[in-house]
């Protein structure tokens, strides 16, 4: 019984959202689709003695805000970043004109150090299509972590920077010596990892400080409630669609991405630049 009561209730969410899309359909044109949101966050570490602004991109999709993005690129611009982190799906797969990406590659890296780590579309184009798409990123001249670990100096704080480029299904069989041996860098440990839903499966309790992360496109579509309806890999009312989370010694963090890859489009669900703030904290004694 309890199960038949589970399942109705289950359909009636899905009925309902359904119906607020239909509602809501005629007035997605009236929509600011190019309007940009900034969200903010503030994480402290004893591990680092001055500030570190951290800008996040992810899931541009080849998207533009006007020409050559220059609309995005000013925003960032003013923003200030002293690292900015890149978690994947910038281009689409089976789509060999990469100029989007490299144009907005090859301006950012003159704004600030860049960490790019692939998401399922660069990762498939790389893996099926393209083995040159490495190639053509590292010559904009970021540094492109594809299940590799980098070490650098911000602001005289010692940082270890991982891209991890397999998703849930493979990270078992590809993931697990990376992320053991990120464990033992020295500094505080970033992470970009484009897919959240291996935050609760595999890496919660991994000796991480911060998580990148985006692939969910903020549900795509925003309920109220501040919910997401849909997610890849977590399927309808997901619980990892953007914001901080927080568990004990880790921090994870999701932006809801730029663009788009699907029929449906973004409802209630600007896109998004998310600027993290690591600040110094003084070790308890």
């Amino acid at each position: 019984m309890k199960l038949i009561t589970r399942n109705i209730k289950t359909k009636m969410r899905l009925v309902i959202s359904i119906l607020l899309v239909l509602s809501v359909g005629a007035a997605i044109t009236l929509l600011p689709h190019d309007r940009i949101d900034t969200t903010y966050y503030k994480i402290y570490s004893t591990k680092i003695n001055q500030g570190i602004k951290i800008v996040q991109l992810t899931d541009l999709h080849s998207y533009e805000f006007g020409e050559e993005n220059v609309d995005l690129i000013e925003k960032i611009k003013n923003l200030q970043p002293d690292l900015i982190v890149i978690t994947g799906d910038m281009m689409n797969y089976r789509n060999n004109d990469y100029s989007v990406v490299v144009s907005l590659c090859t301006t950012l890296v003159e704004v600030a150090p860049v960490y790019y780590s692939f998401g399922n579309h660069e990762y498939d184009q790389f893996l099926f299509e393209d083995k040159g798409i490495k190639e053509v990123l590292e010559g904009t001249g970021i540094h492109l972590l594809n299940d590799q670990i980098e070490t650098t100096t911000i602001n005289g704080n010692r940082l270890s920077i991982c891209g991890l480029s397999q998703n849930v299904e493979q990270y078992d069989k590809y993931g697990v010596k990376l992320i053991d041996e990120f464990e033992q860098t020295e500094g505080l440990r970033i992470l970009l990892d484009h897919y959240p839903e291996h935050y609760y499966e595999k890496l919660v309790a991994k000796d991480i400080d911060v998580t990148f992360s985006g692939h969910a496109h903020g549900g795509q579509i925003r309920l109220p409630g501040n919910h997401g309806l849909y997610a890849p890999n977590q399927g309808f009312f997901p619980d990892l669609t953007e914001g901080l989370h927080t568990y004990e010694h880790t921090n994870l963090i999701i932006s809801r991405g730029l663009g788009d890859h699907t029929i449906i489009p973004r409802i209630n669900n600007n896109p998004e630049i998310v600027v993290t703030y690591l600040a110094p904290q003084k070790a308890n004694r």
